[in-house]
């Protein structure tokens, strides 16, 4: 009798497990929906709904918000949900995914302030030796007038993917700005424009 219980329990375990993960896939698709349309009001009063809640994790939840927002191009909020989302973070795979990703919309931004704290939390923060060599010398492309990774981007774009090229060679045109070479500015610049 108590093995028929013991199995009775584990297979209203497996259907609960197996309806919960039917739920979060379903809404998760029509999230995506919302997002592949563009529909964002529609988007925020999904994110809020109380099933939403149960079925998709904050950091998950707040991370789509915060995409929708970049995707308005709404710098209110997308200041608020960086504010917002930052102390959330639990895992340091979403904490250096979040760091970079701000760090590269405030440096699109120009904005120069938040750019050199955020560069201070990334070298306290990520151990990663490339994302931390990255964002320094984004920083010293776009706030210092540098122009010294011009020969380290041009190897690098050896091995890139179309898309990776267009921001490396966005990256050199920059660079060459830095320097008053107008001619090779345009170059890249037109590459870069090719490439994506």
């Amino acid at each position: 009798m108590e093995d028929k219980n013991i199995l009775i329990s584990i297979g209203i375990l497996l259907l609960l497990i197996a309806v919960f993960s039917i739920l979060r896939y379903l809404k998760q698709r029509k999230i995506f929906r919302f997002i592949q349309t563009q529909n964002f009001s529609k988007l925020e009063k999904e994110l809020d709904s109380i099933t939403t809640r149960m079925l998709i994790k904050p950091y998950n939840r707040e991370n789509i918000r915060l995409n929708m927002y970049l995707m308005e191009r709404d710098k209110k909020k997308i200041n608020e949900q960086f504010e917002r989302l930052y102390p959330i973070l639990k895992k340091p795979l979403q904490n250096q995914e979040f760091l970079t990703k701000m760090f590269q919309h405030y440096l699109f931004e120009q904005d120069e302030k938040r750019c050199k704290k955020l560069l201070g939390t990334i070298q306290e923060s990520i151990q990663q030796a490339s994302i931390l060599h990255e964002a320094q010398m984004l920083f010293q492309i776009f706030f210092e007038n540098s122009s010294a990774y011009i020969n380290e981007l041009k190897q690098k774009m050896e091995t890139m993917e179309n898309e990776q090229k267009a921001m490396c060679a966005y990256y050199i045109s920059l660079q060459y700005e830095n320097k008053k070479d107008e001619y090779h500015a345009q170059k890249y610049r037109e590459l870069s424009k090719r490439l994506f």
